[in-house]
């Protein structure tokens, strides 16, 4: 009769698991650092649309008087 081996109950670990698991302190903040820079991208682009696209620029009440003077003569 063939001599049994003992089963094995722990699970394997891949190859790729050890990597990942080795450099999460260096994958983890440039990760996080690519995030931020995501969103302050976002963010950035956001404001561009909502402010620099209106065909009326942004301007206080004071000015706005000023400024369309000439369409009132």
């Amino acid at each position: 009769m063939k001599q049994q081996m003992p089963a094995r109950l722990g699970k394997k670990q891949h190859e790729s698991c050890t990597i990942l698991c080795n450099y999460t302190h260096i994958i983890l903040p440039i990760l996080i650092v690519v995030l931020i820079v995501l969103i302050v991208i976002t963010v950035a682009v956001c404001i561009d649309m909502v402010t620099a696209h209106n065909n009326t620029m942004v301007m206080v009440e004071s000015g706005n008087y000023y400024n369309h003077l000439q369409d009132v003569i």
